[in-house]
């Protein structure tokens, strides 16, 4: 089977997207499928785009005019769109389709003039277009509004598509009224839609109106380097460390991970509570040695502030999945709200306390895993600092693990994310 494969993005320093990304080639390879090409929704910019071919000379109206016969409906963006499109060529994200309405007008323009060639050409030359959500709708992000366009687009061309390692939600705090209606316009064409967890699952199965969707787990649950764990007594010291600075602790020794939070770096919420950090960082430090884990960069600005005031040590943004998981299996706990790095410390075993995230995905993970969620505050958690001592250090003295029949579990549902074959 030909796999066009539509990612998220392809950020080299986002410790998620490339476990999710790398274990999703790992298994459409594994299960004898070739990925033929692959787009990343951040690098819409590079794409051909024909431009020469607009005409360049006829007002925007009258183009809209010829494209949906006259519909007077047109709202202002629409225009705006066209006008971008002219005017900034390159600029595509001005463009993104924020309704149905939108959507179908985009389809129209981008069709005409042969905008976006590359993306058609690939979903009419494979068998099956796989986008890889990321668990993109729990909100509405632009990146979430490209996937539901370019679904739309393979199923009006006839061509299978699987929306995979997903996510969903209809909460109107985090999800706009345009992006529900274009879920619930999309959704229900796509051959298959397959959820990461239980919540998303649920949430979507109250309004689903066809049975187009099924349950797996996270795909960077599946260990796609297939390799043992490095020696005990090699797993750290094959790690990169910020400036080097490696702690002195072993495989054997109690030490905690705390890692970022994916709300931090969001446009509408606060920067991340520094101070707060430092004091839940130096509570826990002098106690057991602390590693800062961060999953991108955004992670490392405020999180080398925490290092330089406590004095913990904090993983490079370098390192490869294989690295983190390696700490995370020695670990005793992991702290944070970053969903992957929560993934991975669940894969080899290491509970997690979560924190507060946007979209409540943290929660979400942790009943999927069978785990009794903790969940702490993202703000002003500084006097939850003694709260969360006291919990971390009753993980430590009882010595819990996450049990593995649910890590089996997990890592056998992961592998539902690519199909065997094409649906029917």
């Amino acid at each position: 089977m030909k796999v066009f494969l539509i990612n998220d993005n392809e950020s080299s320093t986002n410790i998620g997207c490339r476990a999710t990304s790398n274990a999703i080639r790992y298994l459409i390879n594994k299960k004898g499928h070739k990925v033929v090409d692959e787009v990343h929704i951040d690098r819409l910019h590079t794409l051909k785009q024909n431009i020469s071919t607009l005409e360049n000379k006829e007002k925007y109206q009258v183009i809209i005019n010829k494209l949906i016969g006259g519909n007077e409906e047109v709202s202002l963006r629409e225009i705006r769109c066209l006008r971008d499109l002219y005017t900034f060529p390159k600029n595509l994200y001005s463009l993104t389709p924020k309704t149905v309405n939108e959507m179908e007008v985009l389809s129209l323009i981008f069709r005409r003039n042969g905008i976006m060639s590359d993306i058609y050409e690939s979903i009419q030359s494979s068998d099956l277009v796989l986008i890889n959500a990321e668990g993109a709708f729990y909100g509405s992000s632009d990146h979430a509004h490209w996937m539901l366009f370019f679904a739309n687009e393979a199923v009006e061309m006839d061509s299978h598509c699987v929306l995979t390692n997903a996510s969903v939600s209809r909460d109107e705090k985090y999800v706009s009224r345009g992006m529900r209606e274009m879920i619930t316009e999309t959704f229900p064409k796509i051959d298959s839609i397959i959820f990461r967890e239980k919540q998303s699952y649920e949430e979507y199965d109250s309004w689903a109106p066809i049975d187009n969707y099924k349950l797996s787990s996270d795909v960077a649950f599946v260990d796609y380097e297939q390799r043992e764990t490095l020696e005990e007594q090699e797993a750290i010291q094959h790690v990169d460390f910020w400036r080097n600075n490696r702690p002195d602790i072993g495989p054997q020794d109690d030490f905690i991970c705390v890692g970022g939070n994916s709300i931090y770096p969001e446009k509408d919420t606060p920067p991340a509570p520094v101070n707060d950090y430092i004091e839940l960082v130096d509570k826990l430090h002098a106690h057991y040695p602390v590693i800062l884990l961060p999953s991108k960069d955004d992670d490392e600005s405020y999180l080398r502030h925490v290092a330089n005031s406590t004095g913990a040590t904090m993983l490079s943004t370098k390192n490869s999945v294989r690295s983190i998981k390696n700490v995370l299996k020695y670990a005793s706990a992991y702290l944070g709200g970053r969903y992957h790095p929560a993934v991975f410390a669940l894969s080899m075993g290491t509970p997690v306390v979560g924190m507060e995230t946007k979209q409540n995905k943290m929660l979400g993970l942790l009943q999927h895993a069978n785990e009794k969620p903790k969940i702490y505050k993202s703000y002003d958690f500084g006097h939850q600092v003694n709260s969360i001592f006291e919990y971390i250090s009753g993980i430590i003295e009882e010595d819990i693990n996450v049990e593995k029949r649910d890590i089996d579990r997990l890592t056998e549902l992961a592998h539902k994310n690519i199909p065997d074959s094409l649906p029917r």
